[in-house]
């Protein structure tokens, strides 16, 4: 599966998390999904050092979960650990 951005992968889970229709979250909707982060994250690298090669290294941010909540822009695109 082609390797997503967080931006995409979060598009797709807020399509299957408020869908409304009956039966349309299918096993193969949700876990393919499921998927596609494992995918994205297994190809990614958090040292800089460029992982798959095919993206750049992923920003984490560790903070409390206070000071995440006092963010005032939450990056799309950063990795936040809460403690």
């Amino acid at each position: 599966m082609p390797i997503k951005t967080i931006a995409q992968l979060r598009t797709v889970a807020n399509v299957i998390k408020n869908e409304t229709e009956d039966g349309a979250n299918t096993a193969g909707r949700v876990g393919g999904e499921f998927l596609d982060i494992v995918d994205t994250f297994a190809n990614l690298s958090f040292d800089g050092g460029g992982g798959g090669g095919e993206q750049p290294a992923l920003p984490i941010a560790i903070m409390t979960e206070l000071a995440y909540e006092e963010l005032e822009e939450i990056d799309e695109n950063t990795l936040y650990f809460l403690t």
